[in-house]
């Protein structure tokens, strides 16, 4: 009896120790291939390390899982994972979703081969010239807001970049993290620069983290990691991811500035 009483309290003793290593995990959607984006992106790769960072001054692990971005919005909305990551902020988003503190800027532009005459937005000829975009994301919208007649729009980012070289589509409508990381590991030049942008940057924003605002213990762990960013965001080993991405003390100051205002709106 007594052999079965003491089974039973380490049983329920590492039950419960389970169930607590659980909820200090964070479930998180990153891009495919993320490690990769983490090295050729000063966008996508600072602003994971500064997630990273305050997930573990809040003692949460990451269990990253990589996604397309749709997959990734469909099991958040789903509630099969607890946050995706590089999320940029819409207002038909902020319906449904809590930020995180803005992480680094991030911009969208238009992108075609060198060899293209197009130098500027106004000699592209929307009503003929194609333009690829992933599937429901930012960029797809921009682009008919723009006037664009022709948008091939997929999840699958390197078909792509493969039609773009082989002449199927004009132009390329992405974030400057999925350029670098498309020029840097799979064109032959491996050159960050290999495409040419045309015109401006669109939709300026930042990097962001998500929850579902229905799914409360994700939004409490992400107001965890809110926290913990505002706490570490003046640290020397803080300004040290920005000196790892090339970015100067000003990158840095001009970061924490972004910070601590958001902070205070919310």
């Amino acid at each position: 009896m007594r052999k079965s009483f003491v089974c039973l309290f380490l049983f329920t003793q590492l039950s419960l120790a389970s169930l607590a290593c659980a909820e200090d995990t964070i479930t998180i959607s990153v891009f495919e291939d993320h490690e990769r984006y983490v090295a050729a992106s000063d966008s996508y790769g600072l602003s994971w390390r500064l997630f990273e960072a305050a997930a573990k001054h809040s003692n949460l692990k990451l269990q990253i899982q990589e996604s397309s971005w749709r997959g990734s919005i469909n099991r958040l909305q789903a509630h099969k994972i607890d946050l995706v990551f590089a999320a940029l902020k819409t207002p038909e988003r902020e319906q449904w979703a809590n930020y995180s503190l803005p992480l680094v800027s991030e911009g969208s532009g238009i992108y075609t081969r060198h060899d293209n005459p197009t130098n500027s937005f106004n000699e592209i000829d929307l009503k003929n010239s194609v333009i690829g975009v992933s599937l429901n994301s930012v960029q797809e919208q921009i682009a008919r807001d723009l006037g664009f007649e022709n948008i091939y729009s997929t999840v699958q980012r390197p078909l792509l970049y493969n039609m773009l070289k082989k002449r199927r589509v004009d132009y390329l409508f992405f974030g400057k993290s999925i350029i670098n990381y498309y020029c840097l590991y799979f064109d032959e030049t491996s050159d960050r620069a290999c495409m040419k942008q045309i015109g401006d940057l669109y939709h300026p924003n930042n990097v962001y983290a998500i929850a579902n605002k229905n799914n409360q213990r994700a939004s409490k762990l992400l107001l965890s990691i809110n926290q913990s960013l505002l706490s570490i965001a003046e640290e020397d080993d803080t300004e040290q991811f920005f000196i790892e991405y090339q970015k100067d003390s000003e990158h840095h100051r001009l970061w924490v500035d972004n910070v601590k205002k958001a902070a205070l709106v919310n």
